[in-house]
């Protein structure tokens, strides 16, 4: 089996488990609400809230680690309709060269100032000791 399906099959146990747990806590919080426990009922909601959290975590649905980022940058002038554009504006400049060249050099300073792609994934092996 190959380490990816163990891991897989590892967070689908964990689910599970936490789901067998999440039942059970529901069924003492029915039981302590109805009874009119406040107290059990107070406590049995806590230790749902934290199963659920947990559930939450596992399942990407609350992502607040530090190791999870959220990037998004958007390169507009990298895109095909921009270089559509700049090449309709351009051949619409051919007949006013100093404008023409105005944009150009505006184009250029925009894609020199843009700093460079980011990867999607960044990874640095730690050397073994």
């Amino acid at each position: 089996m190959t380490l990816a399906a163990q891991v897989s099959e590892e967070a689908e146990s964990v689910i599970d488990h936490f789901r067998a747990v999440r039942a059970g806590l529901y069924s003492l919080y029915d039981a302590a609400v109805t009874a009119g426990d406040r107290n059990g009922g107070a406590l049995v909601a806590g230790r749902l809230l934290r199963c659920l959290d947990s559930m939450a975590r596992l399942t990407g649905e609350l992502a607040t680690s530090p190791l999870i980022q959220n990037n998004t940058q958007v390169n507009f002038y990298l895109s095909p309709e921009f270089a559509s554009f700049q090449a309709d504006l351009i051949r619409a400049l051919s007949r006013f060269p100093e404008a023409r060249a105005a944009v150009l050099a505006e184009f250029e300073r925009l894609e020199a100032a843009a700093p460079p792609p980011r990867p999607a994934l960044e990874h640095h092996a730690h050397a073994a000791a």
